[in-house]
């Protein structure tokens, strides 16, 4: 097997480390000894509720921090070991697209001033001109060139978020991470943003780190999914895998929080069938993620153990065994490519509240330019 272009090995991320050695202060553990690998031209989604580490990790990624432990390697190079020239190197294979999209770009600057950056930091030539190589950068995102001399705030939301992913397409990265770029996006924009990245990594190869809350975004747009509970990796499995048949309690409660994700849309189905092709979709927006889970306050991270025992379900079907309270789990091979953290999970196969396969569960939309 060729190599991963993405690896992350056993990678750990403390906030507060250093000031943890001081009286009365304490430290936060938000990525916990988490390995991944992402192939080239491959699309992952992190998935987890608010506070697990999606985003700390996906800036590891972006070089944006830098762990407590562990290695990052790109190309198998790894990224801790590059200053000065290789690491401004290293931001033309990996760039990030960031969640708020009003905090992302200087107020006080034009687009063509902001995607000009780039540009000139690496030295990038312009055969054609500045003004045509931005132009068509903004084309090739559906926006017009003549849109380079306004300002972020003259913007929609999801024109801005366009801007952002052009920003990042003019070094052509071969990695793009990508931080919930739609939850705060209107439903027919999303539909627009998730159909552009989908054509934008059909024609230029993208890989791509998709952290998203919304899971029906996540089965549209990525291959394989990798579910984080306070910090730690607990299932990575295929898509179709791991929403229809999930083997972690924690996955299982995820997409339980999801109202009709597993219902089939007889719409999309039908110009399916008509049209003998995969329309382009997008979800629709139900509860997120993020709200439906978290109505109970997440218990204290276990010294040993699993971190999730005092909230699973099937450790209490089960009879509370010692097992998860004093032995953490570790990530094993599982049935159907995935990969699972819970030394029971195999008691959790076929028991019920599993939905029914996602299958044909979006809707279908068209892509609009502009």
């Amino acid at each position: 097997m060729s190599e991963p272009l993405l690896s992350i090995e056993s990678v750990s991320h403390e906030f507060g480390a250093r000031r943890a050695l001081l009286p009365g202060r304490r430290s936060h553990l938000a990525v916990d000894d988490v390995s991944l690998t992402i192939a080239a031209g491959e699309s992952v989604a992190l998935v987890g509720e608010s506070g697990s580490g999606k985003t700390t990790l996906g800036r590891v990624v972006a070089k944006l921090l830098t762990p407590t432990a562990g290695t990052v390697r790109v190309e198998g190079r790894d990224i801790g070991a590059l200053r000065g020239r290789d690491q401004l190197a290293y931001r033309r294979t990996v760039q990030m697209i960031f969640q708020n999209t009003q905090h992302a770009f200087n107020p006080r600057r034009r687009i063509r001033d902001i995607l000009s950056d780039p540009y000139e930091i690496h030295g990038l030539p312009t055969p054609g001109g500045r003004d045509a190589a931005l132009g068509e950068l903004l084309e090739r995102v559906g926006l017009h060139p003549s849109m380079l001399g306004r300002y972020p705030h003259q913007f929609s939301g999801g024109q801005r978020q366009r801007i952002g992913i052009a920003r990042a397409l003019s070094l052509s990265p071969r990695l793009i991470v990508a931080d919930e770029p739609v939850s705060a996006l209107d439903v027919s924009v999303q539909a627009q943003v998730l159909n552009l990245f989908a054509r934008l990594r059909r024609e230029l190869g993208l890989s791509l780190l998709f952290i998203s809350h919304d899971l029906r975004a996540v089965y549209f747009l990525c291959e394989r999914i990798a579910v984080l509970y306070q910090g730690r990796l607990v299932e990575v499995a295929p898509r179709e895998r791991l929403l229809e048949s999930p083997l972690h309690p924690y996955s299982r409660r995820l997409i339980a929080a999801v109202p009709g994700l597993g219902e089939r849309d007889s719409a999309a189905t039908g110009l399916a069938e008509a049209t003998g092709d995969a329309p382009e979709a997008a979800p629709d927006r139900g509860e997120s993620t993020a709200a439906a889970v978290a109505g109970a306050e997440p218990s204290p991270a276990l010294a040993t153990g699993c971190h999730y025992a005092a909230r699973c379900p099937l450790h209490v079907r089960l009879g509370r065994p010692e097992r998860c309270l004093t032995e953490r789990p570790v990530l094993r091979t599982a049935a159907g490519g995935s990969a699972v953290a819970c030394h029971f999970a195999e008691a959790a196969e076929g028991t019920a509240g599993t939905p029914s396969p996602p299958g044909s569960h979006v809707s279908v939309v068209s892509e609009e330019v502009g």
